[in-house]
């Protein structure tokens, strides 16, 4: 399963979890950013059903590259970008 870190806002200070946070992020939070690394199948299932992602979205996801883009849904906005590596020096 790849790599999932949410992340929410209690009182004034951000807190970090895992998928298993998720509801509670939610629940107490206004906002919940959630960073999904190498994403497959089995770790974008639960975000898709606790969001109701499109299955196009969620598509997107699996088939890397996709170009950066931002598409508007009726539950909210679905972002895709790439961000640049660090160039290591020898």
């Amino acid at each position: 399963m790849s790599g999932i870190t949410v992340r929410w806002l209690e009182g004034e200070r951000i807190t970090t979890g895992g998928i298993d946070d998720l509801a509670h992020a939610r629940e107490s939070a206004p906002w919940v950013w959630i960073d999904v690394l190498e994403p497959d199948e089995a770790s974008l299932s639960p975000l898709a059903q606790a969001f109701g992602l499109h299955p196009l979205a969620v598509e997107d996801c699996l088939h890397y590259p996709q170009r950066p883009k931002i598409e508007t849904y009726v539950s909210g906005l679905f972002m895709i970008w790439i961000t640049p590596l660090a160039a290591s020096v020898p």
